[in-house]
Parts: C-alpha cells; structure tokens; sequence
C-alpha cells in the first residue's frame, strides 16, 4: 500500500512540475508576442544609417540635419573687399590672396612714376575657378567679363601693413569689338649739348637727333611686346592695338640717359610722343 502512495505522489510532483514549466515558457495574456526584426540597414541623407525597430519592425527616424539659413559670413557684398576675403560681383566671386607688388609713389614723396599694384586674385564662376594676377587699372576677360582692379586704397605710406588694404573691383560684360590700331610717332633726342646754355639760346645747343632701337611695353609688364628702330635723325613710328604703353628708348650706357613715356592708344588715332634724353653734358 505504502508503495502506491509513494509511486501516485512522485507522479504528481513530476506532473506539478512539468506543468510549471511549461507555463514559464508561455507569454503572459495582454503582453505582445517577441517578433524578431531583420538586420537590413537604411541609409540617411547625413550618410548615417537605421536599422528595423518596434512590433511593425518599422525603421528608426533618420537623424535631423539643421540647416543654416544664414549667409556665408566669408563673403562680401559690394565691390570693397579685403586679402583672403571673397566677394561677388556680377556672377563673378574675386578673392583677393597676394599683394604681389606695390610700386605706387609714397604720399608726400615726388615720383617720375606713379607706380603700380599688382594682385593675385582666385577667380571663380561656377565650375570655372582660376588665379590670375591684376594689375590696377587693366581689366582682364575671365569668364565672358572684364574683371578690373579699379584701385586700392590706403595711399601707401611706409607704416602700409597687408591688412589694411582694401581693393575695389569693377566687373563688366565683355563686349567684342573691332578695332583699328593707332599710330605712336615722336623724335628720340638728347641734350644738354652744351656745357654753358645761353639765354637766348644758341641754335648750335639744340637737342641733338638721336638714332637708336624703341622698345614698346605694355603697361605693367616686363616683356617687349613690340620693337622698331628710328631712321638717322632720332624719327620713329610704330603701329599699336589699342591699350597703355610703356615706350623706351635703347641706350647702350650711362648715358644718354632716357626717360620712358606713357601712352594711351585709342582706335584709329595718331599720337606723337617725343622722347628727350639726359646727354649728361654739365
């Protein structure tokens, strides 16, 4: 008898717990039943990626991108600017990067030349990006439009600093038009050709003919960009496309010594520009 009760009792714990078991195992009612999401990845437009999450295996938000809607503090309006800061004009951004050269005369100093600035400069119109070097008051085409350094202020002085200059620009459609060049004629000649001049002067104390090579530059550049010679009596005349000019006599010593002159070359005009020479008689 004792070993029936002791068989029915080890069956009913056994059978207990089974049964605890296997209700462990079960979800409890009003809870949702576990749902295992993929592992596949979406990809945000700020390069981030979300995967699945939630009952639906829905995907996670994307991170917000702010979006700044306040203008690029690096660019200039107008047409003043400063080094290393970029301005628009006309469709035209001109960043300004290197005073490569300031010639101009200093105030309060009496120069033969009034000097020049030459600038290097980033230019860029859509994908068109470009570094040219200005020269102020020469305008060059970038882009279907003449982009001049219209000039630069302070006055130079010997206490200028690179930061304090300001450059103004000047950007205009660029405008085809057919020109005539114009004509340079003039007389090289030197003097004194006495040692004494007399009041009145002595016809024999003229200005001397000086015959000798002309070479033509053009304004700002270093280059020859045209030559001719004069004939026996100092006499030449060369023909020029519109533009500034720089024109120099040739001498093969101290002296005579022979100031340069500046001409403005107009379509179709005919200018004389003597050039006199230092013969360094005293």
């Amino acid at each position: 008898m004792n070993k029936i009760y002791i068989i029915l009792g080890t069956i009913i714990v056994v059978a207990t717990a089974t049964l605890a078991v296997y209700r462990s195992q079960q979800t409890p009612r009003g809870l949702p039943i576990p749902v295992a999401c993929t592992t596949e990845a979406m990809i945000c437009p700020d390069g981030s990626s979300v995967g699945r999450t939630g009952p639906n295996c829905q995907f996670s938000a994307c991170p917000t991108v702010s979006v700044s809607t306040t203008t690029n503090p690096d660019l200039k309006t107008g047409n003043t600017t400063k080094l290393n800061q970029r301005i628009l004009i006309n469709g035209i951004y001109i960043t300004p990067l290197t005073v490569v050269e300031d010639s101009r005369c200093a105030t309060g100093v009496q120069c033969v030349w009034a000097g020049r600035v030459r600038l290097t400069v980033r230019l860029q119109s859509g994908s068109n990006l470009k570094d040219m070097t200005l020269i102020n008051g020469t305008p060059v085409i970038f882009d279907g439009k003449n982009i001049t350094l219209q000039s630069v202020i302070p006055e130079k002085t010997q206490s200028t600093t690179p930061l304090d200059y300001r450059f103004i620009f000047s950007v205009t459609n660029s405008v085809t038009t057919t020109f005539q060049n114009g004509t340079v004629t003039g007389q090289v000649t030197t003097s004194p050709t006495c040692p004494v001049e007399r009041n009145p002067p002595d016809p024999a104390c003229a200005p001397r003919p000086y015959p000798t090579t002309i070479n033509v530059f053009i304004k700002g550049t270093t280059s020859v960009y045209k030559s001719t010679k004069t004939d026996s009596l100092g006499n030449y005349s060369i023909q020029l496309k519109p533009g500034m000019y720089e024109i120099q006599a040739v001498t093969t010593s101290i002296y005579p010594r022979c100031s340069p002159v500046f001409v403005d070359v107009k379509s179709g005009e005919n200018l004389v520009s003597d050039i006199s020479c230092d013969s360094g008689i005293r």
